[in-house]
């Protein structure tokens, strides 16, 4: 509950409080206002793995995320590993459509191909909202792309991660978004945030959250996903700084952004190759290898087109 909630709730109690007649206000008691706080205020569940990576750059974020996609490493200190399903929040609509082109092609055919892959926003309509949904439940969707509009009020069961492509808003929208891998005393689930250069000045908010939450669960090896060093170094915004931030986010991230015109867009981008170019990597992917197949077995002249999409798995 947000602290403006609980104001207007202890100003309406007051109110209704001062309207009653002089003899019913002398008989009782002004009330007061209690609230239960579970674990500790405004931090995150401890049952969750927080991770705060650093990747510099846009294009750094980009590949960092692919790397959570298609893990290599299996050293002990990487820690818990990402697996699906997980959400990808991101700062706004245009940069979550962005990121589901990117990623279009990420996940191979055999496995599903793009179709495990999907983006959800308010753009869309409530139809192709409940189906994108409905599928996520599912399981027929691995990676679901989207805004804040999941943050808070949607329940997900065994979603086993998520990770923060452009840095929240504000400390609640962290407690809101990394919460929906913990819901209903839930263990196991990781909370991935990715930060640039340009996210130093806000991110500190966010990093004492991760230390709070991992002072909380006492677990050997706490402080895994923030250090003490981090915290000591990075600068503590302003409230007008934190105000900026809960209103408009990041503003180089904005759509339209003039703050260096074409360069700043640029700079912002995600894709770093167009879709035409990226389908046509695919298709050409998808031709060598049905050549190999084909190489393989000569005998086999019933195969589809190059290009053929992947018709899903029998049952």
């Amino acid at each position: 509950m947000g602290s403006n909630i609980e104001e207007l709730a202890r100003s309406t109690i007051n109110y209704r409080w001062e309207a009653l007649p002089s003899a019913s206000r002398a008989a009782i008691q002004r009330p007061g206002l209690v609230r239960l706080v579970v674990g500790l205020k405004d931090s995150a569940i401890p049952s969750i793995d927080h991770k705060l990576t650093y990747a510099a750059t846009e294009q750094g974020k980009l590949m960092a995320l692919r790397q959570l996609l298609h893990p290599s490493s299996t050293s002990a200190d990487a820690g818990p590993a990402l697996r699906p399903p997980f959400l990808v929040f991101t700062q706004t609509i245009a940069r979550a459509v962005a990121l589901h082109s990117e990623l279009l092609y990420d996940i191979p055919p055999e496995a599903g191909g793009s179709s495990r892959i999907a983006v959800l926003h308010s753009d869309l309509s409530d139809t192709a909202r409940d189906r994108i949904m409905t599928r996520f439940r599912k399981g027929e969707v691995w990676v679901l792309i989207t805004t804040d509009l999941l943050a808070r009020g949607v329940d997900f069961r065994g979603v086993n991660g998520v990770v923060n492509y452009d840095v929240p808003n504000s400390g609640a929208a962290y407690v809101h978004r990394v919460g929906r891998t913990g819901r209903a005393g839930r263990e196991g689930g990781v909370a991935v945030t990715l930060y640039t250069k340009e996210d130093i000045p806000y991110i500190k908010n966010i990093a004492n959250i991760i230390a709070a939450s991992e002072k909380q669960k006492g677990a050997k090896g706490a402080g895994q996903g923030v250090q003490q060093w981090l915290l000591d170094a990075l600068p503590t915004p302003s409230k007008r700084d934190k105000q900026t931030m809960k209103k408009r986010g990041v503003e180089a991230r904005r759509t339209g952004s003039g703050r260096e015109g074409a360069k700043g867009q640029a700079h912002a981008r995600i894709s770093t190759k167009s879709g035409f170019e990226r389908r046509r990597e695919n298709n050409r992917k998808g031709a060598v290898a049905g050549s190999r197949g084909r190489q393989s077995d000569p005998l086999d002249h019933e195969g589809g087109s190059d290009g053929e999409e992947f018709g899903g798995f029998d049952d």
